[in-house]
This record gives structure tokens, sequence and C-alpha cells, in this order.
């Protein structure tokens, strides 16, 4: 049988890693000055919509699992490193 505040706690630094991660991955994508149509771009763009997407699902899984509010926290945050003028 699993464990489930072992599985929350585990799910939960997964969550931290994957925060910073996308926030690291978005800064480098802000700061790239490689040309839109290069394919050092791409990669960087594709690389960090990655970073986001992991970071956004694994806290809708915590979101489930803890009925907390943590999807719609990070969605937004995800959303605001997108579009930081917004």
């Amino acid at each position: 049988m699993i464990d489930m505040t072992e599985f929350e706690q585990k799910l939960r630094a997964e969550v931290a890693k994957a925060e910073a991660d996308a926030e690291r991955a978005f800064a480098s994508f802000r700061e790239t000055d490689a040309h839109p149509n290069s394919t050092e771009y791409q990669m960087v763009k594709t690389m960090t919509l990655m970073a986001g997407g992991v970071y956004t699902g694994l806290t809708k899984a915590l979101s489930l699992l803890t009925g907390d509010q943590e999807f719609e926290r990070a969605n937004a945050a995800v959303l605001s490193w997108i579009n930081p003028s917004a």
C-alpha cells in the first residue's frame, strides 16, 4: 500500500525542483539573443515550454491529491513568466 504522506512529501519536493527548473528556463529564454528563426532559439523555447509544462503538471497532481490551490498559483506563475508585462 502507498503511504500517502510520504508520496505527498516526495511530490512536493518534485514540484519545488520543477518550479526552480522552470524559473531558470524562462529566465534563460528571456535572456537569449538568438534570432527567432534560429535552431538555438527554437530549442531554448521548446525546453522552456516543456519545463513550464512539467511544473504545472506536477502541481496539478498535487492539487488533486491535497485539494489545495497549488495548480492555480503555478499556472499564474507560468503565465506571468510567459508574458511578464501583462
